[in-house]
């Protein structure tokens, strides 16, 4: 009967004393998150911390290595609401602000943090093993339609886009065209196509230029000149060029435009303007 009586008092104690925090530690001091249901420490600042009560901060493991003042680095294993198990290395953050580096949804998706981007990019293996995003290659096409004269007293002598979208200046004209360029931020140039007649003593010469939004001035990345006459005022020639200065594009502080001019002057329309075409990796 004792017997009994002692289980029913050790049932009815477990029952409303509710899961406790256990520590190990060599210092004889408390759990420092009293949500863990199991902690391995060494003082507060080396740890394995096993699963937490915190739906939207659970520590599933964390491993932390930190001197008395809080400075070092963590690995921890956690997950923050529905979105899986999350792999970090700042422990010091809450779940929604961290950096992870791997997240693992609920159906097994697997998300990189050193593979994100702004688009969809093939990935391939380096030949250290290591995952990376491989990047994917566009195509700007400015055409003829979008250029215009500089100055207001070139509109005269502009020819705009014509039947065959070709532009140009009358013969004689000491010109210059324009078009804005809007690639894409942190966009790398690789190339640049110019398609153009020259049928002309004249040469006609395309650069790719930015301007930075404060200072005066711009700075060219890429030209291409003509040369010659193709004898023909409705052949459409294509030049290339490959070499490009600051390739990679910044729109926090440039803006990127084509300029277009002949030299010694322009000669109506045995020299024209048919497109540019801009080929970048992203």
């Amino acid at each position: 009967m004792k017997l009994y009586l002692l289980l029913l008092m050790l049932f009815f104690s477990i029952h409303y004393a509710g899961a406790q925090s256990v520590a190990i530690n060599n210092s004889g001091s408390a759990v420092s998150d009293p949500k863990a249901m199991l902690e391995i420490k060494k003082t507060n600042y080396s740890k394995v911390k096993i699963r937490s009560t915190s739906f939207l901060d659970t520590a599933v493991l964390e491993l932390s290595n930190r001197d008395a003042n809080g400075l070092g680095t963590d690995f921890l294993f956690s997950q923050y609401g529905e979105k899986g198990l999350v792999i970090s290395s700042r422990s010091d953050l809450p779940a929604n602000e961290r950096d992870s580096i791997m997240t693992i949804t609920p159906k097994g998706a697997v998300s990189l943090n050193s593979l994100k981007g702004t688009n969809t990019h093939p990935v391939y293996a380096n030949s250290s093993g290591e995952l990376i995003r491989s990047p994917q290659t566009y195509i700007m096409n400015v055409g003829a339609s979008a250029f215009q004269p500089t100055e207001g007293n070139n509109y005269a002598n502009f020819i705009p886009a014509d039947g065959n979208i070709m532009a140009s200046f009358s013969a004689g004209s000491n010109a210059y065209a324009i078009a804005h360029v809007n690639l894409p931020d942190g966009a790398t140039v690789i190339s640049m196509k110019a398609y153009y007649v020259d049928n002309s003593s004249a040469n006609i010469t395309f650069r790719l230029s930015y301007a930075n939004i404060l200072l005066n001035g711009s700075t060219s990345m890429a030209s291409i000149t003509s040369t010659g006459s193709s004898g023909d005022m409705h052949q459409v020639i294509m030049s290339e060029t490959t070499t490009i200065s600051a390739s990679k594009i910044n729109n926090s502080w440039n803006a990127y435009y084509l300029r277009c001019g002949a030299s010694p002057a322009w000669d109506g329309y045995n020299l024209r303007i048919k497109a540019v075409v801009i080929t970048y990796t992203l």
